[in-house]
C-alpha cells in the first residue's frame, strides 16, 4: 500500500539493460515480461538505476538483487510509478508489473542481456561484417549463374550486380520495418533456376538481354505484390502445411539444379547431367583442374559440417579464404599474370574497372531494344506462378525457421508482408526476389546480433559492397562461387534425398525423387505443376485416411440414463440391435470422410430401423459432405430407417438448413416419450430425419445423445407393447423375469401384495433369490416395515442439497466437495419409484478446469458433450405407471452418500402430479441395523449386486460417466 518506487535520474527506455515484452492492461497498468535479463552480482543495481525503479526493500535499506525479483512466482513484482517516471512510458500508464519470464526455467546469464549499444557496438559490428561477407559470397555465386545461356563476361557481371543490389535493398528494408532484429537478407537462391530458365526461353523466343532484365524486374515486383496480399490474407499457415514430400521435392530439385549451375560456372561446356556432350566437356584434364578444387572443397565442407555442426558458423568463410589464397599462391608461383588467368577461364571475363561503375546495373543495354511483345506471353505468367510459389514457400519456411530457432517471436504474417515489400522494392530498382535467409540469420544471432543497430550496420555494409562489387568480381576466382553453389546444392539435395531414407514412407520418398528428376530433366515449370498435383493428391489421401466414425454401438449394449424395469430391459435387449448409434469423429466432416458413414451403416447394421448420429464433436460440414448426407437420408427412407441427428452445433444446423435437409423437431418440442406417443397416434411423421438438441434450462440439463437414445428406447417399448418375451441371449435379467410369478407367491406369505412397499420388497427378494441363495423371505418382513411411502406433487423436491458458497468459489474437486459436504449435509434416503416420474440432477459445482468454469454459451454446450458435470445436469430419470403393483424402479444412485452418512450433492425432483416413492431414511436404516441386522445385511448385498450387474452389462455408458465413476 506504500509507494514501491523512489524517484531516480531520468533515463530513456533504450538504455535499459533488460529486454522486455510489454502488454498494456486495462486500467492504466503496463505488464513487462523480461525475455532476457542481467543477474550477475556486478549488475544487480543496473536495472533500478537505469529505469529509475528501486524496490521497496532497497528503500528500507535492504538491497534486493534483480535476479531475486525475476525469480519470484509468475505474478511478478509490482511497482507504482514514482514522480518523474511517467515521461518514460506511454500516456495513461501509472504502474508497472515486472513478471517472471515464461521462457526461462533458469536464472539468465550475462550473455543473454540485450546490452546498451555503446558497450557492445564492436560485437554488433563483427556480426554484421561476417554476415555481409557470407551473404555476399552466396549472392555473387548466384549472380554468376543467373544468365547461363549467353555466358559473356559483361552479362555475368550484370547478374552479379543485380544480386548485390538485391542484397543491399533487402537489408535496408529489413532494417526499417522487420521485427526480426537479427535478420540477414539476401537473394532467394531457390528462384535462380526459374529465372535462368526464363532467360533461356526469352532468348529462344527471339528476345534479348534487355528484354529479359526488364521482365525479371516486373516478375519480382508482381511477386512482391502477391506476397503482400498473401500476408494480409494470413495464408502463411497454409503454406507451412505443405506436405513434406512435395516441399522436399521442391528443395531437392533446386539443389540438383544448383549443382549443375556450379559446374557450368567453372566449365561452361557442361549444361546438364542428361547430356552426353556435357559429360564429355566435364571429363577432361583441363575441366578437372578448373572445377576439381571447388567441387572437392564443397564436398569436404559439407561432410565436415555434418560431422561437427559446431563449425557451421565459420567453415564457409574460412574455405573461401583458403581457396582464394591457394589460387593466388599458385598464380604467383607459376608466374602468370591476372589477365592470363582470365583468358584461361580461371577468372570471370570482367577486367578490374578504373573507377566504380555500379550504376551500370541501371544503364545496361538500350531501352529502345526492349521487346515488350516478348514479355507479354503466356510463358511470362507461368513463370510468375512458379516464381511466386517457390519464393513464397521459401520465404515462409525461412521466417518460421528463424523464429523457432532464435525465439524471435516475430509475427509471421507481418514478416510475410515485409517480404512482399522487400520484393516489390527490389523489383522497382532492378533487383530480384529476396528475403530473410534462415541460415545467415541464425549465424548472426549466434554471434550476438541483437537489435536495430546490427540491422543498420549490415545495411550500410551491403550498400558499400554493391557500390564496389565490380572490383570483387574482377579478382574472384570462378572456383570460389562454384564451390559455394555446389555446397548449397549438396545441403539441399542430401537433406531431402539421403537423410529421409528409412524415415518416411516409400511413397513419399518416391515423390521426392520424381520431383527432383523432373526439375533437372524437364525444368522447374513441369516440377511445379507436378508438385501442385501431388499436393492435392496427398491432401486427398490424407483426408481419406481419417476416420469418420469414432465409436459405434447398438442399444443392446448401451442405455440412456432412464431407469427401466426388467421387462423393459428385456425388450430393449431383444430389439436393441435394430438401433445403430454412431459417434462421428471430431473436426470437419469432408467429402473424403463422409462416405465412410454410409459404409459403417452397411457393414455393421444394414437392416437397422434406427440410426442415431452423434454430431457433438463435428465442427463443420463441407458442401460435398452434405450431398453424401442427403444420399444417406435417401437410402434410409427407402429402407424405412429413422435417422436422428443429435448434438449438432449451430453452424452444422445452419449448413443442414442451407442444403435443404429438413429435420423433424418433435423431440425438442415435446420430449422423447411424448414425441413417440404423438407419432404413433397420428400414424405419420414429418420426415425420416429428426433433430435433437441439448436440453439446457434452469431446472435440468440433458445431453442430446441421451435424449436421442431415450427416444429410441421409448419407440421400441411403445411398439412392442411390453410382451413377456425373452432376449436372444440369456442374462441375469432374463432369469429375474422368469422367476417373478413364482417368487411373488413365495413372498406373499410374509408380505402381502397390499403392502404399500410390496414392489420394493419383491424386487429385493427376486434379485437375492437369483444371486444370493442364503436368504429367506422371513428376513424381508422387517425391511418392509422400515420403508415408508410418500407422495409428491410436480416440481416438489424429494431430496435436495446445495453446496455451500465456499465450495463453488474454491472450485473443489468432486470427491473433496462431497466429503466436506458430508460433515453438515443431511444424508439422502434410498429412493424407489412406485408411480409417476422423478429426475435426479447434480447440484454441485462444475467439475471442469478452473479457467473454463465461467464459460457460457458454447462453453456450456461443450461441458455437456465432454462428460463433465455442471449444475442441474440430469444424472438419472425414472418414469413408471402405477397399474402394476409389482413393479418399481430404483433405487436411485444415492447409496454412496447413504452408507457414508454424508450429504449427497444432488436433487431428486418429482415431475408428475401423482408421484409415489418408497423411502428408506438413514434413521430407519440405523434402527434396522439394531432390530434386524440380517435384513440390513441383505439390503447391502442387494444394492451392491444390482449395481454390479448394471455396470458389467452396460459397459458403454452414455451420460455423465464422471459422476458414475466418482460417486456411484
Amino acid at each position: 500500500e506504500a509507494p514501491l518506487l523512489q524517484p531516480a535520474a531520468a533515463c530513456t527506455p533504450e538504455k535499459v539493460g533488460v529486454s522486455f515484452h510489454t502488454h498494456r492492461e486495462p486500467g492504466g497498468q503496463l505488464t513487462m515480461t523480461p525475455s532476457s535479463c542481467d543477474s550477475t552480482s556486478s549488475a544487480e543495481g543496473f536495472f533500478p538505476a537505469c529505469l529509475g525503479i528501486r524496490p521497496l526493500d532497497e528503500v528500507s535499506g535492504v538491497a534486493t538483487p534483480l535476479h531475486h525479483l525475476l525469480a519470484t512466482p509468475p505474478s511478478g513484482v509490482h511497482f507504482q510509478m514514482a514522480a518523474g517516471m511517467t515521461d518514460l512510458f506511454p500516456a495513461g500508464i501509472d504502474s508497472v508489473t515486472v513478471a517472471a519470464s515464461p521462457e526461462r526455467s533458469r536464472v539468465p546469464s550475462f550473455d543473454d542481456v540485450a546490452t546498451p549499444q555503446r558497450v557492445f557496438f564492436p560485437r554488433q559490428l563483427v556480426a554484421a561484417l561476417f554476415s555481409a561477407f557470407v551473404a555476399t559470397s552466396d549472392t555473387v555465386s548466384m549472380g554468376a549463374v543467373l544468365f547461363p545461356v549467353m555466358g559473356d563476361a559483361a552479362l555475368k557481371a550484370q547478374g552479379i550486380r543485380m544480386c548485390l543490389l538485391t542484397m543491399a535493398v533487402t537489408n535496408v528494408v529489413l532494417a526499417m520495418i522487420s521485427e526480426i532484429p537479427h535478420g540477414v537478407g539476401s537473394l532467394t537462391d531457390t528462384v535462380v533456376p526459374i529465372l535462368a530458365a526464363y532467360f533461356a526461353s526469352i532468348e529462344n523466343d527471339g528476345g534479348n538481354t534487355e528484354t529479359a532484365i526488364v521482365a525479371m524486374s516486373m516478375l519480382t515486383v508482381l511477386t512482391g505484390v502477391a506476397t503482400c496480399c498473401a500476408g494480409r490474407l494470413g495464408i502463411g499457415d497454409y503454406i507451412r502445411a505443405c506436405p513434406y514430400a512435395v516441399f522436399g521435392g521442391f528443395i531437392a530439385g533446386t539443389g540438383a539444379q544448383l549443382i549443375e549451375f556450379g559446374f557450368n560456372m567453372m566449365v561452361p561446356g557442361f549444361r546438364t547431367v542428361f547430356s552426353w556432350a556435357s559429360w564429355q566437356a566435364l571429363l577432361t584434364w583441363d575441366s578437372a583442374a578448373k572445377c576439381g578444387p571447388g567441387a572437392l572443397a564443397a564436398i569436404f565442407t559439407f561432410l565436415l559440417s555434418r560431422r561437427n555442426p559446431e563449425v557451421d558458423s565459420f567453415i564457409l568463410p574460412l574455405m573461401v579464404v583458403i581457396l582464394t589464397s591457394v589460387f593466388y599462391a599458385c598464380l604467383l608461383g607459376s608466374g602468370l599474370r591476372l589477365e592470363d588467368a582470365r583468358e584461361s577461364g580461371w577468372l570471370f571475363d570482367s577486367p578490374v574497372p578504373d573507377e566504380p561503375d555500379f550504376f551500370t546495373v541501371w544503364t545496361y543495354g538500350r531501352t529502345a531494344d526492349i521487346r515488350w511483345g516478348a514479355i507479354c506471353t503466356p510463358h511470362f505468367f507461368v513463370t510468375l506462378l512458379q516464381l511466386f510459389c517457390i519464393s513464397f514457400l521459401t520465404t515462409v519456411k525461412n521466417i518460421y525457421g528463424t523464429n523457432e530457432f532464435t525465439k524471435a517471436e516475430a509475427n509471421i504474417d507481418h514478416e510475410v508482408k515485409v517480404a512482399g515489400v522487400v520484393n516489390a522494392a527490389c523489383g522497382l530498382v532492378g533487383g530480384l526476389p529476396s528475403g530473410v535467409v534462415m541460415s545467415f540469420s541464425v549465424t548472426a544471432h549466434t554471434m550476438g546480433a541483437r537489435g536495430k543497430l546490427f540491422s543498420w550496420i549490415l545495411a550500410s555494409v551491403s550498400i558499400m559492397l554493391f557500390m564496389f562489387g565490380d572490383y570483387l568480381i574482377a579478382v574472384l576466382p570462378k572456383m570460389v562461387p562454384g564451390f559455394i553453389v555446389i555446397w548449397i546444392g549438396l545441403v539441399l539435395l542430401i537433406f531431402y534425398v539421403w537423410d529421409p531414407i528409412g524415415m518416411i514412407s516409400p511413397s513419399s520418398y518416391a515423390i521426392i525423387l520424381l520431383m527432383t528428376v523432373i526439375d533437372v530433366w524437364l525444368g522447374c515449370g513441369a516440377m511445379i505443376l507436378v508438385g501442385l498435383f501431388l499436393s492435392l493428391l496427398l491432401t486427398a489421401r490424407g483426408l481419406m485416411s481419417l476416420p469418420a466414425v469414432r465409436i459405434s454401438y447398438t442399444l443392446s449394449a448401451v442405455r440412456s440414463d432412464v431407469l427401466r424395469t426388467s421387462k423393459q430391459n428385456n425388450i430393449l435387449s431383444t430389439f436393441g440391435d435394430n438401433a445403430l448409434v454412431l459417434q462421428l469423429e471430431a473436426g470437419l466432416l469432408t467429402y473424403a470422410t463422409a462416405f465412410k458413414i454410409i459404409d459403417s451403416v452397411e457393414s455393421e447394421s444394414p437392416g437397422c430401423e434406427f440410426l442415431v448420429l452423434d454430431w457433438s464433436l463435428v465442427q463443420g460440414v463441407c458442401d460435398s459432405a452434405l450431398n453424401t448426407i442427403k444420399e444417406l437420408l435417401r437410402l434410409a427412407q427407402d429402407r424405412g430407417c429413422l435417422v436422428i441427428f443429435a448434438g449438432a452445433d449451430q453452424c452444422v444446423e445452419a449448413a443442414f438448413a442451407k442444403a435443404g435437409i429438413r429435420l423433424d423437431q418433435s423431440i425438442n418440442e415435446h420430449g422423447a416419450k411424448e414425441a413417440v406417443r404423438r407419432i404413433f397416434d397420428s400414424h405419420k411423421m414429418r420426415g425420416y430425419a429428426m433433430l435433437v438438441r441439448d436440453r439446457d434450462d434452469d431446472t435440468c440439463c440433458v445431453e442430446a445423445m441421451i435424449i436421442a437414445i431415450e427416444f429410441v428406447e421409448e419407440w421400441l417399448l411403445y411398439k412392442s407393447d411390453l410382451p413377456d418375451c425373452l432376449p436372444r441371449c440369456t442374462s441375469i435379467r432374463s432369469s429375474v423375469l422368469t422367476m417373478t410369478t413364482e417368487l411373488g407367491a413365495e413372498l406373499n406369505i410374509m408380505v402381502p401384495e397390499s403392502h404399500p412397499s410390496y414392489a420394493v420388497v419383491l424386487d429385493v427378494h427376486i434379485w437375492l433369490s437369483c444371486l444370493h441363495k442364503q436368504h429367506t423371505p422371513a428376513a424381508l418382513e422387517m425391511m418392509a416395515q422400515a420403508l415408508e411411502v410418500r407422495s409428491y406433487a410436480a416440481g416438489q423436491d424429494i431430496y435436495a442439497v446445495q453446496p455451500p458458497k465456499w465450495a463453488s468459489e474454491q472450485g473443489l474437486a468432486l470427491q473433496s466437495a462431497s466429503a466436506k459436504l458430508g460433515v453438515s449435509g443431511e444424508p439422502p434416503p434410498l429412493v424407489w419409484l412406485l408411480e409417476g416420474e422423478v429426475d435426479h440432477c447434480w447440484t454441485g459445482i462444475e467439475c471442469r478446469e478452473p479457467a473454463r468454469a465461467s464459460c457460457a454459451g458454447a462453453g456450456r454446450r461443450q461441458a455437456l458433450r465432454s462428460g463433465t458435470l455442471r449444475p442441474n445436469m440430469r444424472l438419472e430419470k425414472a418414469s413408471l405407471d402405477g397399474y402394476d403393483v409389482t413393479q418399481c424402479l430404483g433405487p436411485f444412485r444415492t447409496s454412496a452418500a447413504f452408507f457414508g452418512a454424508m450429504g449427497h450433492v444432488g436433487r431428486l425432483t418429482s415431475r408428475s402430479c401423482h408421484t409415489r416413492v418408497a423411502l428408506l431414511t438413514r434413521e430407519r436404516y440405523e434402527q434396522l441395523l439394531n432390530d434386524g441386522p440380517l435384513a440390513a445385511n441383505l439390503l447391502s448385498i442387494y444394492l451392491a449386486k444390482k449395481q454390479v450387474v448394471d455396470l458389467t452389462r452396460f459397459q458403454e455408458q452414455v451420460g455423465p460417466s464422471l459422476w458414475r465413476r466418482a460417486v456411484s
